[in-house]
């Protein structure tokens, strides 16, 4: 299968890409903009399947970066109680301690590397909590769907370049069918369980916000039209 660099190297260049094209529909409005909601997310979003990976750049970089914010958090809310800067610090590393070794060791311990992770409902889920998540932020419909419609895109970049590195040896330039093949690009794993969880989470999300994702893709694509 490919590896992070590869993976991130597809994701930066189809996010030039795509950056281009949404300037160019007017789906973003300037580069400045276009960068954050379009070749940033597509990027990140090109190695995030890797994160069911226990030694992975994606994993350490998100259980990582949740972890300070946990320390924050709990130093934030241990500064209400103590006046003293020790045992404000020492909430705070408790916090992110516990963060890293209980929630990510948690998720280490549930996932398996190409697991539901590499999934098309694990990239229809991410694609649609991302959408969310900027209109949380008071992102307007076109900024969020370009925000959440990048995340996906980038996701699913990563499923089919691991499908195909599972069928082609491209340092000896021939077809080299591997174990690995059809095991990113799925819809079910044999962890029913699992599986289950995520199917839930994506009707849920449906439930929350498909309706405002939809109606923000169809006016798109009306511009779009019409231009």
């Amino acid at each position: 299968m490919a590896n992070f660099k590869t993976h991130f190297s597809a994701g930066l260049l189809l996010g030039v890409a795509a950056t281009l094209a949404a300037m160019t529909s007017g789906m973003t409005e300037g580069l400045f903009q276009s960068f954050f909601l379009v070749l940033v997310p597509l990027s990140v979003g090109s190695t995030l399947p890797d994160i069911d990976s226990d030694s992975s750049v994606p994993f350490t970089v998100a259980f990582g970066s949740l972890s300070l914010v946990a320390a924050l958090v709990v130093g934030a809310i241990a500064s209400e109680f103590y006046g003293d800067v020790l045992p404000i610090v020492g909430w705070a590393l408790f916090g992110g301690g516990f963060f890293w070794l209980v929630v990510g060791g948690g998720f280490k311990k549930i996932t398996k590397h190409r697991g539901m992770a590499h999934s098309v409902p694990a990239a229809v889920l991410v694609m649609l909590t991302a959408f969310g998540a900027a209109q949380v932020l008071g992102l307007s419909s076109r900024q969020s769907l370009a925000f959440g419609a990048s995340f996906g895109a980038g996701y699913l970049l990563h499923l089919v370049l691991d499908e195909l590195y599972s069928t082609i040896d491209f340092e000896g330039r021939r077809l080299a069918v591997k174990k690995s093949l059809g095991s990113a690009l799925k819809f079910f794993s044999h962890r029913h369980r699992i599986t289950a969880v995520v199917y839930l989470l994506v009707v849920m999300a449906m439930l929350s916000v498909g309706e405002s994702f939809l109606t923000a893709a169809f006016s798109v694509a009306a511009m779009i039209r019409r231009s």
